[in-house]
């Protein structure tokens, strides 16, 4: 990791992201009825984090059945100059 982010083999700089992945979310509830900040919520069809609670502690990762939550989304921040 280098300030703050990191770069991936093409020189992108990026950061992974943490979140619930909507697709694989079954809305079982356990990460709900189990996380210390009580950040999370179930909205239509999947959970929800509130990020100005979260305190990114991650204990909702080991709960989810199907993998759902963590660090899964690749956030470009900026793309390299390929002159």
């Amino acid at each position: 990791m280098t300030g703050g982010y990191l770069v991936d083999e093409d020189g992108n700089k990026y950061y992974n992201e943490f979140g619930i992945e909507e697709k694989w979310c079954v809305c079982c509830g356990r990460c709900v009825d189990n996380c210390p900040m009580r950040c999370i919520q179930i909205k239509g069809s999947a959970a929800e984090i509130d990020y100005s609670v979260c305190n990114m502690c991650a204990y909702c990762m080991g709960l989810c059945p199907t993998g759902a939550i963590g660090y899964n989304r690749k956030v470009i921040i900026e793309y390299a100059n390929h002159e």
